[in-house]
């Protein structure tokens, strides 16, 4: 990524593989945000002309920029070929179904000015489209907008102190961290990312490989919590596969981590999951930097937890992985890991039981400020957030400087 004075200040990056049909409307909905910016596409979809359609629509228009690599494509390589395209003194990376939000410019602005290194925004707004499925819940979500309670207020995070706090967890936790993924980050700072690690991205999670490696090269990190982006959630998206309960398998047979299944850590249960993809990822993250201490702090118990309770049809395979690491320690370290293994699985079980009581009584996380149904694509989502934004939350936060 050379440096380009005549960038642009912020580059969404949108890597995607065949599905133009979302596609195109979150790139209407970027280019509808703000002049200063500009939308990278790179695309790896079988179709080499499945384009041209989409091309059509923006013909001439400037912000658009594209990219096409003949699959196959690790997530990996695909997301770090997509980041070396980028032009903005900023950058950052949405889903192919996912939008934003005309502040997501404006706070770039802001922490350009105070000198802010990364941003870190909630997203207490997600739109699901008309094709999301839940397998226990059908279509009752489809085509909606949901917001969630925010603040609006800011935060420095002290990112040293959360890295290490999420590993002790198993790398389960990212909120907090630098993220490019649903996150702002300078340039520079994903330059020096990938002189260290030799790529921006490593491993079977590119935004978990993100989220980690950022944070040993960003000290100025600030958090908001405000509707700055707006995940979406599609049939074959990560989050729609997820819903649908199609998100485990084995490493041999799942794509994203086939090229990893001969050298999968020992200390993660190897199959494939939400939580293995993200232990996974975090590890060969660390690993490719040399942060042995960061490493050392692994919480392994936790991670082996949170698999069991999420994924109780692999627990075969998790008891044996979580045996294995246990023999090779010392006696006192495995009274340890097992009374942390059975309080993290039994934290677990309130969290999901408390999470299905608060969907049943719409609170917590699932209690909405407001709620829009029919909403055909995230263009119109989009539309219909910065609508309410202006009507209920019309000043956006003022972010200080770091301290």
């Amino acid at each position: 990524m050379t440096p380009d004075p005549d960038g642009p200040l912020l580059s969404v990056v949108i890597p995607t593989r065949n599905r133009m049909a979302t596609l195109v409307h979150s790139i209407a909905n970027v280019l509808e945000s703000g002049d200063d910016l500009e939308v990278v596409v790179h695309d790896t979809s079988d179709d080499p002309h499945a384009w041209d359609d989409v091309a059509l629509r923006f013909r001439g228009e400037p912000r658009l920029r594209y990219a096409y690599t003949s699959p196959p494509q690790s997530f990996a390589e695909t997301f770090d070929k997509a980041v070396s395209l980028a032009r903005g003194r900023y950058v950052t990376i949405i889903g192919d179904d996912d939008g934003v939000l005309p502040q997501l410019l404006d706070c770039t602005r802001m922490i350009d000015r105070l000198g802010w290194e990364a941003l870190t925004p909630s997203t207490p707004a997600a739109y699901n489209w008309p094709d999301f499925r839940h397998l226990y819940y059908g279509d009752a979500d489809a085509g909606r907008l949901s917001v969630r309670p925010f603040t609006g207020e800011w935060e420095q995070v002290v990112v040293a102190r959360e890295l290490d706090r999420t590993a002790r967890g198993g790398f389960q936790e990212f909120g907090r961290l630098p993220r490019i993924y649903y996150g702002v980050v300078r340039r520079d700072r994903l330059e020096l990312l990938r002189e260290r690690a030799g790529a921006h991205f490593v491993g079977t999670s590119p935004d978990i490989s993100g989220a980690v490696g950022l944070a040993t090269v960003v000290s100025r990190l600030v958090r908001l919590d405000y509707p700055v982006f707006l995940p979406g959630s599609s049939a074959n998206s990560g989050a729609g596969r997820s819903g649908m309960k199609k998100h485990v398998g084995t490493l041999e047979d799942t794509p994203q981590t086939a090229a990893f299944a001969a050298t999968w850590p020992d200390e993660v249960p190897p199959f494939y999951a939400v939580q293995t993809v993200w232990a996974q990822a975090a590890l060969a993250t660390l690993d490719a930097l040399g942060e042995t201490a960061t490493k050392s702090h692994f919480g392994m118990a936790r991670l082996h937890a949170q698999a069991l309770v999420h994924n109780h049809h692999h627990r075969g395979t998790i008891m044996r992985s979580l045996r294995s690491n246990v023999a090779r320690m010392s006696v006192a370290r495995r009274v340890t890991t097992w009374a942390t293994f059975g309080v993290a699985v039994g934290r677990e079980v309130l969290v999901r039981a408390r999470g299905l009581f608060y969907r049943v009584t719409k609170r917590g996380y699932y209690q909405h400020d407001h709620t829009q149904s029919d909403l055909p694509d995230i263009a119109a989502a989009g539309v219909a957030l910065q609508q309410h934004l202006s009507g209920s939350h019309s000043d956006l936060p003022v972010i200080g400087p770091p301290h």
